[in-house]
Formats: structure tokens, C-alpha cells, sequence
């Protein structure tokens, strides 16, 4: 049986753009960081996002072998 996968949030960083023009208004970015495992190795990694909130719903496919070989280069300058 394969052992499930976990993706782990590590942390979001918050930044307000504030513009000098009154015509358009600040600007809030949200950037977070995860950790996946176990790494993908072939096929396609398929992220769902539903936010009923904001009327967010969907996906999107990601190559599971692009984010297995920039691992393995990760691997290989000991980081």
C-alpha cells in the first residue's frame, strides 16, 4: 500500500504595495511556502483549491518529474 502524501505549509510572508496614485489602490500580495512528500517521481501532480469565500474553485496539473529532478539538484548541493 503506498504511503499517503503531505503537504506541509511553511511558512506565508505579506507585503502591501501602496502606490502613489490615488486612482489605484494598494496592493496585498500572499506568498506561502510548502514542503511535499514524498517527491513525485512520474506523472502529474494535481493541486484543487476551493475558497468558498472568495468563489474560488478549481485546479491545476504540475509535472511530477519537473519537481522530482529539481529535488534531486537540491540534493545534490546538500541543501
Amino acid at each position: 500500500m503506498p504511503t499517503p502524501g503531505a503537504l506541509v505549509r511553511l511558512g506565508t510572508r505579506k507585503v502591501i504595495e501602496d502606490r502613489n496614485d490615488r486612482r489605484r489602490p494598494a496592493r496585498h500580495v500572499e506568498t506561502t511556502e510548502w514542503w511535499a512528500w514524498p517527491v513525485p517521481l512520474n506523472g502529474d501532480v494535481r493541486l484543487d483549491v476551493q475558497w468558498p469565500a472568495e468563489a474560488l474553485d478549481g485546479s491545476i496539473s504540475l509535472d511530477g518529474s519537473m519537481i522530482a529532478k529539481r529535488a534531486a539538484a537540491l540534493r545534490d548541493l546538500g541543501v
